[in-house]
């Protein structure tokens, strides 16, 4: 069973720490382009952009679709960004790596 799988079964099961776990890695996973154990801006929108759109695997296995926010709406994909590095960027050094990610309250 590949991660994406992982992650409907657990939701399924009501193990949300452990989907959490799984949702991490697998944004990493897509997200931190060069391998660097954490995520910019840019790597975010890129995220964003390719990953997060209708038919794609992971918006297919989360059950995402449509949505507010138009993925080709560079300056509001820039806002959206902006506002999660916010939340999550800790030390503030413009990335977000694995740790700052778990620990993100939500919202």
């Amino acid at each position: 069973m590949n991660d994406l799988g992982t992650v409907q079964m657990m939701g399924q099961m009501g193990l949300a720490n452990q989907m959490m776990e799984v949702l991490t890695r697998i944004t990493f996973g897509l997200a931190d382009q060069d391998r660097d154990g954490r995520i910019s801006r840019p790597e975010a929108v890129a995220f964003a952009t390719t990953h997060l759109r209708d038919g794609q695997p992971l918006t297919a296995t989360l059950g995402i679709r449509g949505g507010a926010l138009r993925l080709d709406d560079a300056p509001a994909v820039e806002k959206v960004v902006g506002a999660a590095f916010a939340a999550c960027d800790a030390d503030a050094d413009s990335f977000v790596n694995a740790t700052e990610a778990r620990a993100t309250p939500e919202p």
